[in-house]
């Protein structure tokens, strides 16, 4: 029976003729228990293996390690735009007039290699900059911290002259321009070098636009070279209006009549004036310009006026380091006149409410702080070119083939910062413009000890000073002054207080009590070198304090003091 059952069911499992077998079927829905053969689904697990393909989910990830090396290649095609701008440089070699006019300070190999390390280094900037401008950066963003509101603030750059240089500076602006709380950068003038009158030897100035051109508010003052032709107006006012300062309209911009306007930053409570020395100068129209300016500047607001020419260089000394200088240019004086007038509250300015904080400018291609009458600072910085007349070298391939600064003036602490980035050095700058000064009288100079005056009159008779013994010596007919007060920059007038027998007044600078620098003033011309003195008639009658150590007191001696005798800082003699 089970046997032949057997057969049976195998019969029917071939010929599938009867219900009850398709019910065992159901049987072989068992089987699909089979689906141990789903264990050959480990055959699936092999698909498992796809996991395997996981794996080929890494390759996918090293597809993507691919796409991160092309993104290198962008960056350095990024550089490769900088080559671009080397090109634009070798159509100015092919204005080979510039060779002619021995404008050119590299060779050509020089060249390349420069722009090879702009291609090769970090955001175009070579290596050996780095350390600079982080430096700079630091100092910058402790002296904004340090301000606090109450403050001015700016990048500032002059006299480029860019075919003499490394054109390096726009690099090193937006470096300082990303990193620091700075917002703005002023240009000095003197972007022009060449004074070609082809004008296709201007390409180069485009080749500056182009790379200030993503520095955002960035604003110029119009150079003496900028016409093309130094002080000959070569071009016309339309040309170099149209690539100097139309390229920096903007809508805060308020235009004279000429190349000179202002512009408010609310924000910091200062008018920028962008004034015109070199170009038309300061004729009637910029004047009244100026004087509107000044009378519509809110009550408690800082000004700043900027412009290329301050102080003229000697050209008759132009062999001398730092070159002297011959004092303030004509058209510089009809500004300072005015500013003084205004700070003073004089005449038609008895209502105004704002201060002129600080002058800033260029041309002189060294740092110089000098004074207007009544004590406003005025700032000149080294140049950003080959052209020097200071004390500074140039060197291709370091830190001193450019010159850039950040400018912030502390109205709190009465400070302006002159941070500088590349050759030369930092300076702080005091403003004390609004500080006591001597009017027609000597000073109450300090005794030794500067703890009070030297004595009823600030004179002693029949006394000189020893310059070999730093000490107070008795000689009948000389007369020395005690100690008066002093900053880097001080205008110093004299009157009335005579030579010695010899002829010689002597200034003497002091860095504390009874601490002699150096003996300034055995004749004139030493005088002349170290303090920018006046003399008339064989009398000295003015000098600058223009110290290369800290300076904070001078002594005079003559051949006599009287109750006429005077000594003014930063003050007219009336």
């Amino acid at each position: 029976m089970v046997l032949g059952a057997f057969f049976a069911c195998e019969k029917r499992e071939d010929s599938d003729l009867s219900k009850d077998l398709q019910g065992e079927k159901g049987d072989k829905g068992e089987q699909g228990e089979q689906g141990l053969q789903g264990e050959k689904g480990d055959k699936g697990e092999q698909g498992e293996q796809g996991l395997q393909g996981e794996k080929g989910d890494k390759g996918e990830q090293g597809e993507r390690g691919l796409q991160g090396e092309k993104g290198d290649k962008g960056e350095q095609g990024e550089q490769g735009l900088q080559g671009e701008k080397g090109d634009k440089g070798e159509q100015g070699e092919q204005g080979a007039q510039g060779e002619k006019g021995d404008s050119y300070i590299l060779s050509e190999s020089d060249k390349l290699e420069i722009v090879d390390r702009i291609e090769n280094s970090k955001e175009g900037l070579p290596e050996y900059w780095i350390p600079a401008l982080q430096d700079g950066t630091k100092a910058i963003n402790m002296a904004l911290c340090e301000a606090g509101a109450n403050k001015s603030s700016f990048l500032f750059y002059s006299d480029s002259h860019w075919n003499y240089g490394s054109k390096m500076s726009p690099l090193l602006l937006k470096y300082l321009y990303k990193n620091t709380g700075i917002t703005k950068t002023v240009f000095g003038g003197d972007i022009v070098n060449d004074e070609s009158s082809d004008y296709d030897d201007m390409s180069y100035l485009w080749e500056w636009r182009s790379m200030i051109k993503d520095l955002p508010n960035h604003h110029s003052v119009v150079g003496n070279h900028d016409d093309g032709n130094g002080t000959n107006n070569l071009f016309s006012e339309e040309y170099v209006y149209g690539y100097l300062l139309a390229p920096e309209e903007t809508s805060d911009v308020v235009h004279g009549e000429g190349m000179y306007y202002y512009i408010d930053n609310t924000s910091e409570k200062t008018r920028y004036l962008y004034l015109d020395t070199a170009y038309k100068g300061v004729d009637q129209s910029q004047k009244s310009f100026v004087d509107q300016a000044l009378k519509t500047t809110p009550n408690g607001w800082h000004i700043v006026a900027v412009s290329h020419i301050w102080y003229m260089p000697d050209y008759d000394n132009y062999d001398k380091r730092p070159v002297p200088l011959t004092g303030l240019s004509s058209n510089a004086r009809v500004l300072t006149e005015m500013f003084d007038a205004y700070n003073s509250r004089s005449g038609e300015y008895a209502s105004c409410g704002g201060k002129v904080e600080f002058c800033i400018g260029g041309h002189v291609h060294y740092d110089y702080d000098g004074r207007t009458e009544t004590g406003i600072p005025i700032i000149l910085v080294e140049t950003d070119s080959r052209h020097i007349r200071g004390s500074y070298t140039y060197t291709a391939g370091t830190t001193t083939e450019a010159s850039v600064n950040g400018i912030i003036a502390d109205y709190d602490n009465n400070i302006i910062h002159v941070i500088r980035v590349g050759r030369g050095n930092s300076r702080k700058v005091k403003i004390d413009n609004s500080a006591e000064t001597y009017t027609n009288v000597l000073p109450s100079a300090l005794d030794a000890s500067l703890s009070g005056v030297y004595n009823e009159t600030g004179w002693k008779a029949n006394t000189r000073w020893s310059s070999s013994t730093d000490m107070e010596l008795l000689a009948d007919g000389s007369y020395i002054s005690g100690y008066i007060p002093v900053s880097n920059g001080d205008i110093i007038r004299i009157s009335n207080c005579n030579m010695k027998f010899d002829g010689v007044c002597s200034v003497f600078g002091y860095e504390n009590n009874n601490t002699s620098l150096e003996v300034w003033g055995a004749d004139s011309q030493i005088l002349t070198e170290y303090y920018d003195s006046v003399w008339e008639d064989g009398e000295l009658v003015q000098f600058t304090v223009v110290a290369h150590d800290e300076i904070t007191h001078i002594r005079i001696q003559g051949g006599g003091f009287s109750e006429n005798s005077v000594v003014t800082v930063n003050e007219a003699i009336e």
